[in-house]
């Protein structure tokens, strides 16, 4: 493997692990922090143990593309970027992009972590927004997901959370 890749892989496990800490934090989440590990595709991205049982947890960041590109060029350059980007658009593709994605045999609890860090969560979503991203959360749930998150790095908030048993109204069950 090139050096450069190995670093750049490196950096961005190391990255992810920081922000899931703070995330897991921020949730209350009853997580054995020296547990926390990066794991290798076709896995996900996180492992760890909470309250006694195995988590894995895919992550993305929630952002524009066109955004990251030039919010790259500005901390590569220090040239001074600017654009228009959506707020909606990156939320749900986020989303829609892990639902067919096979993570092999898992030997726990599977849930998604979508987080903010290059670009600020909108402060209200448009209904067509609200909308698919209530279908393709409620997709992933009757699937393999257990619970989906969306986290903000800049203010360390979960900014909300799902479960199936709340999408269909079960009561009494524990939070794994």
């Amino acid at each position: 493997m090139n050096k450069n890749v190995g670093n750049k892989h490196e950096e961005k496990a190391r990255r992810e692990r920081k922000i899931f800490a703070e995330f897991a934090e921020a949730a209350g989440l009853e997580v054995d922090f020296a547990s926390i590990q990066s794991e290798v595709p076709p896995k996900p991205d996180i492992s760890c143990t909470i309250a006694g049982k195995k988590h894995f947890f895919e992550m993305r960041e929630i952002t524009d593309q066109a955004l990251a590109r030039r919010y790259s060029i500005a901390i590569n350059t220090g040239q001074q970027t600017g654009g228009w980007f959506s707020q909606d658009d990156p939320l749900v593709s986020t989303f829609s992009s892990k639902l067919e994605k096979d993570y092999g045999e898992l030997d726990g609890v599977l849930e998604f972590l979508a987080y903010y860090e290059k670009q600020y969560p909108p402060p209200i979503l448009k209904e067509s927004t609200r909308q698919a991203l209530f279908w393709t959360t409620q997709s992933m749930l009757f699937g393999k997901w257990r619970r989906i998150w969306i986290y903000s790095t800049w203010d360390k908030q979960v900014l909300c959370s799902y479960r199936l048993e709340d999408l269909i109204g079960i009561t009494g069950s524990s939070v794994d």
